[in-house]
């Protein structure tokens, strides 16, 4: 798989696995850097979900050591979680958020992505919010082999 089928392969594929849960059928979104995702997801109803992808790394292998290739590398995308932060009587969004977080993992974890690897979970925390949302980041990471 040549690197630009790989990158988009990948994130394809966490794509799908997001809208597998199903209140995000259709709420999810691909964007180039957080600000875009905002300003999609203000035309959306919340709580509504972007993926970011992030890029791909060199990572030693014995391949690169043996015969100078480096070819092994590691590609990671974040998952974000936008929430409303606006309250109405005593609701709290933070719970709907978690559960929606264990939701995203549960469909991504221990399954394999395009490249033949298993995703792997790195980090789940609160990012920078908004006015009146709050957003979360899942970043999930995979293998690859460029060829």
């Amino acid at each position: 798989m040549a690197i630009a089928n790989v990158a988009t392969s990948c994130v394809n594929d966490l794509i799908t696995k997001m809208k597998s849960v199903p209140a995000f059928s259709k709420k999810v979104i691909y964007a180039y850097t957080q600000d875009d995702l905002y300003d999609v997801a203000a035309q959306l109803n919340f709580p509504c979900a972007g993926i970011l992808y992030e890029g791909i790394r060199s990572v030693p292998d014995a391949d690169s050591r043996n015969t100078g290739k480096g070819l092994s590398a590691e590609l990671s995308c974040s998952l974000l979680l936008l929430v409303s932060g606006k309250t109405i009587g005593n609701a709290d969004y933070k719970v709907t958020a978690t559960e929606i977080l264990d939701q995203f993992r549960d469909a991504i974890k221990g399954t394999r992505s395009p490249a033949n690897n298993y995703w792997k979970f790195v980090i789940e925390s609160a990012v920078e919010a908004r006015k009146d949302s709050y957003a979360y980041v899942q970043r999930w990471s995979t293998p690859v082999l460029l060829t």
